[in-house]
């Protein structure tokens, strides 16, 4: 699907517009993140995508877990990363992946094929829904997963295995639920790189765990976005959003969830 972003915003979160053109490909035409893009012609969760424009930081390295066909590591790749590593286990998906950063011109990418978790080991894809390809997560071999066996790492020791130097910006993970499990395997490069997070979290039960987990390491939910919850979580004595004289209308974290922090 090509079409063409109006970047409203410069480096500087001035005021100046420009079309940027896109091209993004799905599995086909069925699949929900294609058919949201061809409806919208933007990306896919495009409110909290110009969020992260403006708030989030530019440079460094964002890593991307849970890739899927590369929506949000183009728009990393493009307009805020000096890298993107994108984490993305199925072989079929990380094809288009790839395609896709290389179509849009994300030189600046590294791919690594495999699931994150608390630990090492093997798991084996689950493809759920044939038209929503990002419900795809990984299970235990004995788990009826009904695709290919995958190699299960921690993020700590992907991003080592990687040997780079520039500092974590972001990290956002996107992974069907297990999200606190890549979380416990990150420990290492949380405390070390302290970077921002974006988090997929659908069930208050999965938001107050990772949250709970969060917190001694100093991070708040700061903003929510999406139709399944997702939060921008933030150090607030350690990350300073970028300033902007935006007046930048986004979803706040329901004061339920704040109390957590209370």
């Amino acid at each position: 699907m090509k079409f063409n972003y109006v970047l409203n915003w410069d480096d500087k979160c001035d005021y100046k517009p420009r079309e940027v053109a896109v091209d993004i490909e799905g599995i086909d035409a069925n699949d929900h993140i294609i058919k949201r893009i061809t409806k919208t012609k933007t990306f896919y969760e495009i409110e909290l995508l110009n969020y992260l424009l403006v708030r989030a930081p530019k440079g460094g390295v964002y890593i991307d877990i849970g890739a899927n066909i590369g929506n949000h590591a183009v728009y990393f790749g493009k307009f805020l990363a000096s890298h993107v590593v994108c984490i993305e286990p199925s072989p079929k998906i990380a094809k288009l992946l790839k395609r896709n950063l290389t179509e849009n011109q994300v030189d600046n990418h590294v791919i690594v094929g495999c699931a994150l978790g608390s630990v090492g080991g093997e798991g084996r894809m689950l493809y759920p829904d044939n038209d929503n390809i990002g419900m795809t997560k990984v299970v235990s071999n004995t788990g009826g997963g009904n695709g290919e066996m995958v190699e299960i790492r921690t993020l700590d020791e992907v991003f080592e295995s990687l040997n780079m130097s520039e500092q974590i910006s972001l990290i956002k993970i996107d992974v069907e639920g297990m999200e606190l499990d890549v979380l416990k395997g990150a420990v290492g490069l949380l405390k070390a790189h302290q970077p921002q997070l974006v988090i997929e979290a659908a069930t208050q039960k999965e938001q107050e765990s990772i949250f709970e987990y969060l917190r001694p390491l100093g991070y708040v939910p700061c903003a929510q976005f999406c139709q399944t919850p997702t939060f921008h979580m933030i150090i607030p004595n350690v990350h300073k959003l970028r300033k902007t004289t935006l007046f930048y209308k986004f979803v706040r974290v329901a004061r339920k969830v704040q109390r957590l922090f209370a």
